[in-house]
């Protein structure tokens, strides 16, 4: 993180000071700060940066803030937008996670069926969805629930994946 930081203090590009707030929030996420995780990411979306490198932070960021509330408005009003209609299965599952941590199973199932649902990419966004979905049915034991999302994710993700084991 101090090397970071350094490095951004001396960077002259305008269009790379984004992509070292967002390294920084990264970092802090990896240390479980996820006050100043919050704020690095809050900093890279006021410096404007590249579309994706915008998307993934406020995605982020969502994660991060504890009013919960606000993280799914923050949510829905990017769902509605249409240069984010390609990427609704990572909003949806991200929809999913906060209400999981609300402890909202069936809400969570919702939104992970959507993400699913939604997927236009068929990739890793949708496999993640399935899989949260599939661990929730296993551990209330219903497992002909289970099954079908344990079997789409399987197809879409590769045998060198740490859950592929589990899943098969």
């Amino acid at each position: 993180i101090p090397h970071v930081k350094i490095a951004k203090e001396d960077e002259k590009r305008k269009q790379n000071r984004p992509r070292f707030e967002y390294a920084l929030g990264q970092l802090y996420e990896l240390q479980g700060n996820n006050g100043a995780a919050a704020e690095a990411y809050r900093r890279c979306i006021k410096l404007t940066p590249a579309w994706d490198m915008d998307f993934n932070a406020r995605l982020r960021l969502s994660q991060l803030v504890s009013d919960q509330k606000q993280a799914v408005k923050d949510l829905d009003r990017m769902i509605r937008l249409d240069k984010y209609k390609e990427y609704l299965d990572q909003l949806y599952g991200a929809k999913g996670d906060i209400l999981l941590r609300k402890g909202d199973t069936l809400g969570a199932l919702e939104q992970y069926a959507k993400a699913a649902e939604e997927s236009t990419r068929m990739g890793i966004d949708k496999a993640a969805a399935l899989i949260k979905a599939g661990d929730i049915y296993f551990q209330r034991r219903e497992y002909a629930k289970a099954q079908p999302c344990y079997a789409d994710a399987l197809s879409i993700i590769s045998a060198e994946t740490d859950d592929y084991k589990r899943l098969s």
